[in-house]
């Protein structure tokens, strides 16, 4: 057999989501397609489809623990993504694994409520997020209101002052979820005072998974020692042409497309 390469590792913890719009199917696609390869565990089973979230159940914390700490042991993992934790003993385990490889680097999409609007996490889980997680992330990527809720203020710039003082380096805040621009903007704001806004058409459909994809891909481009500003671009250029190329399956959100530089060229 032809010796290659291996591609780098990104660890991802994600809840399942059934449809494949979100969740560890959007994890595993962003990341292959963002040449790397991913190891995933199940943080959630979820009861969903395109319209919204019937019911959640988190997996053992234990498990989940175990499963992290023996690919870590076993794979040369480059960078880790989080995603879904709705309770406070997976964030406690989701720690756990983040101080047993304390130079990898760590992004977080800090989730909190579906597509459709259904909150998916315990009613600590800000607090929890926030004292024990974290501390332990290099990069976050709330949309807006997810920035508002975990810091408990109404004020954006105030709350990414203090998301910033708690996360190691960076709060990538993305805009889709509140002005309904011809344009969103998201703005990357980072500890060492450097702050740069992203402008992308917006398209017409709202989509499932777009948040999953963004830090999937973004932690992909991490584990290939792209700096973090680099990194947030080509994650952000990925992201939209995938939105843009997907399809509405039903009457519900629409999904992303994550493999469209597959297709092939008919022309």
């Amino acid at each position: 057999m032809r010796s290659q390469q291996a591609k780098p590792v990104v660890l991802c913890i994600s809840g399942l989501d059934p449809t494949g719009g979100a969740g560890l199917m959007a994890d595993i696609e962003a990341i292959g397609a963002n040449g790397a390869h991913a190891a995933p565990i199940a943080s959630m089973l979820t009861v969903q489809d395109t319209h919204g979230v019937q019911r959640v159940t988190p997996v053992d914390a234990d498990l989940m623990l175990e499963q992290a700490l023996a690919i870590l042991d076993d794979l040369p993992v480059r960078a880790i993504k989080i995603g879904l934790l709705g309770t406070s003993k997976l964030i406690i385990s989701a720690a756990a694994i983040l101080r047993s490889c304390p130079d990898v680097p760590v992004v977080l999409d800090p989730v909190q409520v579906s597509g459709g609007g259904q909150n998916m996490v315990a009613n600590d889980y800000a607090s929890m997020l926030c004292d024990h997680l974290l501390p332990l992330c290099d990069v976050i990527t709330p949309n807006q209101s997810e920035a508002l809720q975990l810091t408990n203020t109404h004020d954006l710039s105030q709350a990414v002052d203090i998301l910033l003082k708690q996360c190691r380096q960076a709060v990538l805040v993305t805009g889709a979820d509140m002005a309904k621009d011809a344009e969103v903007t998201n703005t990357l704001y980072m500890q060492n005072g450097f702050q740069q806004h992203y402008q992308w058409q917006r398209l017409p459909a709202t989509y499932h998974g777009s948040g999953c994809t963004l830090a999937s891909a973004l932690a992909a481009q991490l584990a290939h020692d792209v700096a973090i500003p680099d990194a947030v671009a080509q994650a952000q250029s990925y992201t939209w042409q995938a939105l843009n190329a997907g399809a509405q399956y039903s009457d519900g959100q629409a999904m992303a497309d994550r493999l469209y530089a597959l297709k092939r060229n008919d022309d």
